[in-house]
């Protein structure tokens, strides 16, 4: 079990966790817990969504040959790039976090921004350089031989069309470096995050990317539990089963 956030909005404590079948959440207003059992429970409300995952059972070159035919140019590409290398990290995120910073900056989503020192527990940065400055990173969660994405930054709303181009081929590279270090730590698979089906939602193409590294679709499934009788009475006013 992960404890991911503690972030408290509109007065309200909202606990989420990862890797864990739901339970009583202590000391929050409103859980939400994500695993991949689907239990029928009563006392929480179920929403089931999709992620896609890639088994770790198998050399690198065997999964490589699982990514799309644009996905793997883009990976050769990379590797053939002066000036771009990649690193992981456990313990030194400040780099990675300044970028993050910077891109929902960018998007206007700072509000929700989880700190620094909740991102630093049971998880591992790969970070992709031009020239040796940051320029995309993914950080990810581990537990019980399970690495999941976590987040996806770049410096991709530069205007500068070279830059770009790099931070193209340097996300793709980093899914490649992450299976590599998944194969080498004897983790069962990793989790590339959730996805959409609906075309027409705007992160649709976070989804064609992350369909192009093969893989399969599984259930993901989030328990949502209210404890608190007020935060009960706004979810009854608005229709809302959980915020």
């Amino acid at each position: 079990m992960i404890i991911t956030s503690k972030v408290t909005k509109y007065g309200f404590k909202f606990t989420n966790v990862l890797f864990s079948d739901p339970f009583d959440v202590q000391s929050c207003d409103q859980s939400q817990i994500i695993s991949y059992n689907n239990f029928d429970k009563s006392t929480h409300t179920k929403l089931v969504n999709k992620t896609i995952i890639i088994r770790l059972d198998n050399d690198i070159s065997t999964i490589f040959a699982g990514f799309n035919k644009t996905t793997r140019n883009e990976i050769n590409k990379s590797k053939k790039t002066i000036g771009l290398s990649y690193e992981t990290t456990t313990n030194n995120y400040n780099e990675f976090y300044e970028l993050y910073r910077e891109f929902e900056l960018n998007k206007k989503r700072l509000n929700y921004l989880p700190s620094i020192k909740d991102l630093s527990h049971d998880s591992v940065v790969f970070i992709a350089r031009l020239e040796k400055k940051p320029i995309s990173a993914i950080h990810c969660y581990i537990q019980d031989k399970i690495i999941r994405i976590n987040i996806i930054c770049s410096s991709r709303l530069t205007s500068n069309q070279e830059i770009k181009k790099h931070i193209s081929l340097s996300t793709r590279r980093l899914i490649y470096e992450i299976c590599k270090y998944g194969i080498d730590n004897k983790l069962e698979f990793l989790d590339l995050g959730e996805i959409t089906q609906d075309q027409d939602s705007p992160v649709y193409p976070i989804t064609i990317f992350k369909m192009s590294f093969g893989g399969e679709i599984v259930d993901s499934i989030h328990y949502y539990k209210i404890y608190n009788p007020l935060l009960k009475l706004l979810a009854c006013i608005t229709n809302k089963k959980y915020f």
